[in-house]
């Protein structure tokens, strides 16, 4: 088991030892719509580490998705998969962009 702690900040502090980022979205309940934001990291060799469904409190059969994937907000690449990510979402919320295995002794 392992715990994560994570610092919240209105200012970006940009790392380049940076190497995993979350995100959390809505998508509107259509056929195709977790696949179209699923091939965003097909598209541009992503590696998504984690992706996790949560339904959604009072709206019966939809639900937010929770994705982490390799890399880092300096990246362009990355900004435009996230735009992407983002104009495709019903609701986006970047999480943050962090050192993936930090460990403590």
């Amino acid at each position: 088991n392992y715990t994560r702690f994570i610092i919240i900040s209105k200012d970006r502090n940009l790392s380049k030892e940076c190497d995993k980022i979350s995100v959390a979205i809505t998508l509107p309940h259509k056929s195709g719509a977790l696949y179209s934001i699923l091939k965003n990291f097909t598209e541009n060799n992503l590696d998504m580490v984690k992706i996790e469904s949560r339904p959604i409190r009072d709206k019966s059969w939809e639900y937010s998705f929770y994705i982490d994937f390799r890399g880092n907000i300096i990246d362009e690449n990355i900004n435009i998969v996230l735009k992407k990510i983002k104009e495709e979402s019903l609701d986006y919320k970047f999480l943050g962009n962090y050192i993936s295995e930090v460990y403590c002794e």
